[in-house]
């Protein structure tokens, strides 16, 4: 079956059919165009020096007579420390974050596998100008994901008890805008998006 789809899309987009060997190991590579969109090194570095900045806080407070603060300062240093790891690694990486292709949406920090364009209900309405997060509900966030972080299940049980968007691309430290985000998602499946994304695509591209 994976094969068949494969093979299905790949004639789509004029490339060659898999063979059965092939079909599996390539499930996750679409073919046709794919947008990927990583962390932002500039923003990274401002990150850098927040967290820099933070650490001299830190140390003032260890310097300090009072052991509370002595305590709270040895604390907010070890913290300061696994940000700036967390940084460091962000930055060395060039793994792209977010993936749109063919077949879906991956975004490595909310999911370890590819949401499928299926399992995709719409996008929220959002002004792509001023916004940095790009949302979408689900069409069973009854239905729990393998590999699904404390994040995600956290927005599939808000979509089921409040009605609001299960899924949030967060743009803050991506190399990428909303509007890059949604014009990629506009390329496969357009239907997705809410009209006024859709006029504000057009209007940007002209």
């Amino acid at each position: 079956m994976r094969a068949i789809l494969l093979n299905a899309l790949r004639a789509q987009t004029g490339a060659s059919p898999l063979r059965p060997a092939d079909a599996t190991n390539a499930f996750d590579n679409a073919p046709g165009p794919c947008h990927e969109f990583r962390w932002n090194r500039r923003a990274l570095r401002a990150a850098a020096s927040i967290i820099a900045g933070s650490t001299l806080a830190a140390l003032l407070m260890i310097a300090a007579q009072a052991t509370g603060v002595r305590i709270l300062g040895a604390c907010w240093l070890v913290l300061m420390f696994a940000l700036a790891h967390v940084i460091t690694n962000r930055a060395c990486s060039r793994a792209a974050v977010v993936t749109i292709d063919a077949l879906g949406i991956t975004d490595r920090r909310l999911l370890s596998r590819r949401i499928y364009w299926q399992d995709i209900a719409a996008f929220e309405r959002a002004d792509l100008k001023k916004t940095k997060v790009i949302e979408f509900f689900l069409t069973q966030p009854n239905r729990p994901a393998a590999g699904q972080r404390l994040g995600l299940r956290f927005g599939t049980w808000v979509q089921r008890r409040l009605d609001l968007p299960a899924v949030t691309i967060n743009l803050f430290l991506i190399d990428a805008s909303a509007t890059d985000i949604a014009r990629a998602v506009a390329e496969f499946r357009p239907g997705l998006l809410p009209l006024e994304m859709i006029s504000s695509l057009r209007s940007s591209s002209r």
